[in-house]
């Protein structure tokens, strides 16, 4: 529980300064939308509406699969 305990705003400043490469989040789930860039899922972070997409939209990468609402 740890990990998701360090607020949302420090682990993105954290990203964005090149210091780490995965956010621990609490969200829920608001929908899915299909753009030119790919599939991606809408959620809500404590009141900040998210995007959530892969990195590399490759068919050989499992984790993919795992951002599809089937």
């Amino acid at each position: 529980r740890r990990l998701w305990a360090v607020p949302a705003a420090e682990q993105v400043a954290r990203a964005l300064d090149g210091g780490h490469d995965l956010l621990f989040l609490e969200v829920t789930l608001t929908g899915a939308v299909r753009e030119a860039g790919g599939e991606s899922l809408l959620a809500d972070c404590g009141g900040v509406p998210l995007r959530l997409a892969v990195a590399h939209d490759d068919p050989a990468l499992p984790y993919r699969d795992n951002l599809r609402l089937q």
